[in-house]
């Protein structure tokens, strides 16, 4: 039976409830305009750093509670209540997206018990918006290559003095990937040198625009890019 799973907890397996319904909205762009006087419509400066912002996204799910037993009703509501309604932000998987989850917060519970045969309790979550993948993008588990939005693609290189790759970024978005060598190494992109010393390690200057990033490495050894492809 399709549900949701937080915290290693699903919702039917677990609790043994069915979804009546979902709702998944879809982030609305967050717009920066500005006008000046005497001026015909509006300067737009939403993409001033070089990509679109988007706002908060919204899920709503409807489960039916069996009613038949109103003190066993009563006991698996605040079991559900204690484990979706914690107030932290932590991974959500719907099985009907398979391969990515939201990063979001249970922010509303309401409970009615006037149906006939079971109760009805709606969850309402404020999430990131997008959808982050649960595998890192260039891996090869076929039996999980989803074909519509994977790449096929080196992420792991070996590296005599230089080497020239392209890594393709298939995000809604830029990615800020995370960097692991094992020796000093110098990433050129744009004409800007980005040094990494040897370990794993982000920096939130080096990202990986949407589309084709063209890179120089410079260095010995290996070095590997990791990062997890977030779409809408």
């Amino acid at each position: 039976m399709l549900g949701i799973k937080k915290d290693n907890k699903h919702s039917y397996n677990d609790f043994g409830i069915k979804i009546l319904s979902r709702s998944i909205s879809i982030p609305s762009k967050r717009k920066i305009k500005d006008t000046v006087p005497f001026m015909n419509g509006s300067y737009d400066f939403s993409l001033l750093y070089g990509e679109q912002t988007y706002d908060e996204r919204e899920i709503t799910y409807t489960f039916s509670l069996p009613k038949k037993d109103k003190v066993k009703l009563n006991m698996l509501k605040i079991k559900i209540i204690e484990w979706l309604y914690d107030g932290i932000q932590s991974k959500l998987y719907d099985d009907q997206i398979p391969g990515f989850y939201f990063l979001a917060e249970c922010t509303g519970i309401d409970y009615d018990e006037s149906f006939y045969n079971y109760a009805q309790l709606t969850v309402s979550f404020t999430a990131y918006p997008f959808k982050i993948s649960t595998l890192q993008d260039g891996h090869d588990i076929w039996n999980e290559f989803n074909f519509e939005l994977d790449i096929v693609q080196n992420t792991k290189f070996n590296v005599i003095e230089n080497e020239s790759i392209t890594l393709y970024n298939n995000s809604a978005v830029g990615v800020y990937p995370t960097i692991i060598c094992d020796n000093n190494f110098e990433i050129i992109k744009n004409n800007i040198t980005y040094r990494f010393v040897p370990g794993e390690m982000k920096s939130f200057d080096f990202k990986l625009d949407k589309g084709e990033n063209n890179l120089l490495l410079k260095g010995n050894g290996t070095i590997e890019f990791k990062w997890f492809k977030e779409v809408l």
